[in-house]
């Protein structure tokens, strides 16, 4: 059999380029299909987009029997990138033999495809994350070292990063009333924001909810318009970061002004509140507070004190988050020892009692409230005690008295 298919040829306008050429049998062609495949990129063109494997798509026969002109004009400058393309062609006869000629990647007619178009690939949210935190990256508060989030873009396919990265920008907002718009972040695909006062007011008296913010990025095209306006991309994608119920929490201290902003680390939860004086003073119990984590490191002070006391003790106030601490009046006090989770409250039943307990108590290292404070319940806590010396009376070298 004598088969003759001549080398595509590329031609057309960078707008409609066009590749077409002439298959030639002794038998009648039937079909003519094409690879076309970026080099640079490693894909194959499909008909409507460019895919990791192998793909085909059919020329269009113009005239001919047993020698045929063909072409395809599937391409428009949309899709096509600047690159190095191998075009190969196949034909088959009616009997279903084949034979193919190829434009390797070598052998190039050069367009003039701009150096920018607006089409034809994705940008996606990487990631968002606290820049600084390794625990609790994908939360934040307004606390210096952990108020810097970083943000990533991502651009497929990938070679064409180099390019559109430095055009990326990012729109972040507030996803709710509390938590106010943060300064945008600079320009380019790896960029950050700060959550941070005074662009970011606090909130004193509490926020109620977490703050939350989403990050949509997008591509602005320098110098190129459409109707006099800035042609702009936005990204279909997009990504929430949101404080988790410890940093809400957490955030109290600092929109409060609290003389310290406990670490993430001290919270526990009802799964993580283990030790020595745990069973008898449960969670349930010593979480006071408005969340389901809370800080409590007295159980086992707690656990000594009732062992010398003799009796069941009740913690009827443990743990309150500052919020929650305000709500209490007048025994609230702004740095109360109870939302740094060294003090509990014991009800009594009698004066007897209270001195027993605030007795007890005094031995394990404790500051007790006075009775005239405190006369149905024993406030105690463990703060350092020489300040606890100038606010209370009782400590270990001054007996409890009513």
């Amino acid at each position: 059999m004598a088969w003759t298919n001549k080398i595509p040829v590329l031609a057309g306008t960078p707008d409609e380029p066009v590749i077409s050429g002439t298959a030639k049998d002794l038998s009648p062609i039937t079909k003519v299909w094409l690879t076309i495949k970026d080099e640079t990129a490693n894909r194959y063109w499909n008909g409507a987009e460019w895919h990791a494997t192998t793909a085909t798509v059919n020329a269009t026969e113009i005239a001919g029997s047993t020698t045929v002109a063909w072409r395809y004009t599937g391409l428009s400058r949309e899709v096509m990138r600047s690159g190095i393309f191998t075009i190969t062609a196949y034909a088959q006869d009616k009997f279903g033999h084949t034979g193919h000629a190829m434009v390797p990647g070598r052998n190039k007619k050069k367009y003039d495809l701009g150096s920018i178009t607006v089409t034809n690939y994705t940008l996606n949210v990487k990631e968002v994350k606290n820049k600084y935190r390794t625990e609790g990256p994908d939360s934040f508060i307004m606390k210096a070292g952990e108020d810097v989030v970083s943000v990533s873009a991502e651009i497929i396919p990938a070679r064409l990063a180099p390019t559109l990265d430095p055009m990326v920008n990012w729109q972040v907002s507030g996803v709710n009333a509390v938590s106010g718009t943060p300064t945008p972040p600079q320009k380019g695909g790896h960029s950050e924001f700060y959550v941070r006062n005074p662009v970011i007011p606090a909130i004193p008296a509490g926020r109620g909810v977490p703050m939350s913010y989403t990050v949509i990025p997008r591509i602005d095209y320098p110098d190129v318009y459409a109707d006099d306006m800035l042609i702009t991309y936005y990204s279909q994608d997009q990504r929430n970061i949101t404080q988790d119920e410890i940093d809400q929490c957490r955030q109290e201290y600092v929109d409060m002004n609290k003389t310290t902003r406990p670490d993430r680390t001290i919270f526990v939860d009802f799964n993580t509140y283990t030790g020595l004086g745990t069973i008898n003073f449960p969670f349930l119990e010593i979480n006071d507070g408005q969340y389901s984590w809370a800080i409590f490191t007295i159980a086992h002070k707690l656990q000594d004190v009732m062992n010398d006391f003799g009796l069941k003790m009740t913690v009827s106030s443990g743990y309150r988050n500052p919020v929650d601490n305000d709500t209490i009046k007048p025994t609230g006090k702004p740095n109360s020892r109870h939302i740094y989770g060294d003090a509990a409250d014991i009800d009594i039943s009698s004066d007897a009692e209270w001195l027993k307990l605030c007795n007890s108590a005094v031995k394990e290292g404790a500051c007790i409230e006075p009775h005239s404070m405190a006369p149905g319940w024993v406030h105690m806590d463990w703060r350092d005690l020489a300040n606890c010396g100038d606010v209370w009376p009782h400590k270990p070298d001054v007996p409890c008295g009513l």
